[in-house]
């Protein structure tokens, strides 16, 4: 797939997705209910408060795989930070002989 057509074809996959989990799923039919019971993503972000979309994504437990993928990408991104920093120090030590 060409690079410019990839962040296109990503955003469209995550946008699916997040109208699958909040609007569409059938497991989770009875949970949405519960929290909000509207028809169409644009009334999930339009008529539902947040607390409601948010208790809802914890009684599903997507909420814990979200904190988890920040806690990681966090992890990435501060070992990232190290490892250029190490990357500075070693080439400016190099060049320094």
């Amino acid at each position: 797939m060409p690079l410019r057509n990839y962040s296109l074809t990503h955003s469209l996959t995550s946008s699916l997705i997040v109208k699958h989990i909040l609007v569409d799923c059938t497991r989770y039919s009875a949970a949405r209910q519960r929290y909000f019971g509207v028809a169409t993503l644009k009334d999930v972000f339009e008529k539902v408060a947040s607390r409601n979309t948010i208790a809802y994504v914890k009684d599903i437990g997507f909420y814990n795989r979200i904190l988890c993928c920040f806690h990681i990408s966090l992890i990435a991104l501060i070992l990232t930070g190290i490892l250029t920093l190490l990357l500075i120090h070693i080439l400016t030590a190099f060049n320094q002989f």
